[in-house]
Order: C-alpha cells, then sequence, then structure tokens
C-alpha cells in the first residue's frame, strides 16, 4: 500500500467513524484501463496521485434523487466521479478560452461544491504536483497543499482530533474551521496560505470591523 493510498484509507475511516454517510456512498474504483478510457479526452497525461485516487474510489454515487452535492466529502465540497470530472474540466477549459474564467489547461477538477468552485490538482509537474482551492470569481487562485497526499494526510488528521465531525441533526459536516487552519499549517508549513495568508485576512477583517466600531462611536459623540 502506497502512503497516498494508505492516506486515503485513514480519510475514509475517518468518515466512517463520524457516521458521515459518504462513506457508504463511494463508487467502487476504476480499472487503470478505464481510468486511461476517459482520459484519451484530456491534452495531458493525468498524473500518478489522480490514478491511484480514481483506482481507490471512483468519485461519489450520482443519482436523480440525490445528486453527489448532497454527500460533501470534504469542506462542503463532493468527490466528482471521473466522467463528470472530464466533463467539467472540458467545460472550465472552453470558458477559459473565451476569457470567462481564470482556469488553466493543466489543472484538472476533482472536488466540487454547489457554486461552481473546485479543488483541482494542478498537473504542471507529474507525478505530484500542488492542489489549488479554484473559484472562477477571484483572481487569485491559492494553493493549499503540495500534493493530494499531504492534503488527504490534512483531512485524516482533522477526522482523527476531532477538528471534522458529522452533526447528524442538521445533516451535514462540522468544521472547527480555526483548529483545521491551525492544524492545516502545522502540517503543511511551506504552504503560505495557512500561517500567512488565512490570518492575514482574518486580522484585516477584524482591524476593519474594530475601525467600523470606532468610527461609529465618534458619529455617536457627534450626535
Amino acid at each position: 500500500m502506497t502512503d497516498l493510498v494508505d492516506q486515503f484509507e485513514r480519510v475514509l475511516h475517518g468518515l466512517q467513524v463520524a457516521e458521515n454517510p459518504v462513506a457508504g456512498v463511494l463508487q467502487d474504483g476504476l480499472s487503470r484501463g478505464k481510468i486511461d478510457s476517459a482520459c484519451v479526452r484530456i491534452p495531458y497525461q493525468l498524473p500518478d496521485e489522480l490514478y491511484e485516487l480514481y483506482l481507490w474510489h471512483n468519485g461519489t454515487q450520482t443519482e436523480e434523487t440525490q445528486p453527489p452535492r448532497d454527500w460533501p466529502f470534504f469542506n462542503g465540497f463532493y468527490f466528482t466521479p471521473l466522467k463528470q470530472a472530464i466533463h467539467e474540466y472540458e467545460i472550465l477549459v472552453k470558458m477559459a478560452e473565451f476569457g470567462d474564467v481564470g482556469f488553466k489547461a493543466n489543472w484538472f477538477p476533482f472536488l466540487a461544491d454547489a457554486d461552481g468552485n473546485h479543488y483541482v490538482y494542478d498537473g504542471k509537474s507529474s507525478p505530484s504536483s500542488s492542489i489549488i482551492k479554484y473559484s472562477p470569481d477571484r483572481t487569485e487562485q491559492p494553493v493549499q497543499f503540495n500534493s493530494l497526499c499531504d492534503m488527504m494526510r490534512t483531512i485524516a488528521q482533522a477526522y482523527e482530533s476531532g477538528v471534522i465531525r458529522y452533526d447528524k441533526s442538521d445533516q451535514c459536516e462540522d468544521i472547527d474551521l480555526d483548529r483545521f487552519r491551525d492544524l492545516a499549517a502545522n502540517l503543511n508549513p511551506l504552504i503560505p496560505f495557512w500561517p500567512a495568508d488565512i490570518r492575514d485576512v482574518e486580522r484585516a477583517r477584524d482591524d476593519q470591523h474594530d475601525l467600523y466600531a470606532a468610527q461609529t462611536d465618534d458619529d455617536d459623540d457627534d450626535e
């Protein structure tokens, strides 16, 4: 078992222990031949880490009554079956050609949410490369993990330490975001997004809130 597959299994165990129902709707993995056949539509060799991902499981089951978006794999993002991921890749590349989105042809979406955002694998340096959280509404697309293995290791550790739980009453993930950011920063120290950028954004937001509060108090005093 490779380190990456071991991390996949740790995540699956975390989902099961948390009683997250997504653990029961993961589709069986594909054969290497089926992955090869599906990927003739993309213009580059699928990186080894993505092969291992789809050999492990082929995303979540797709049913009309319960679409995969109802089964978030991580942080509100569902695990996209390969065929659907390739379809979404082709759409995003086409939109990028018209300048509608800042998507790159060497990116591959493997997790998606209901708002058009994706976790994408930057395949520019096979066999291992970075994981980017892509949003069509942002000009900058931050790298969050150095590899798929690092991403899965972080998610697995979050389940094992209770940072991620499953809320049965609301039927959704419950993530302690502050603790997750600290965990991700500790496990991914070379990624600026975690130790610096996220906290800078939060600090700026807090400073802006304090400034607004101070201005409001001054206005009240003037009256």
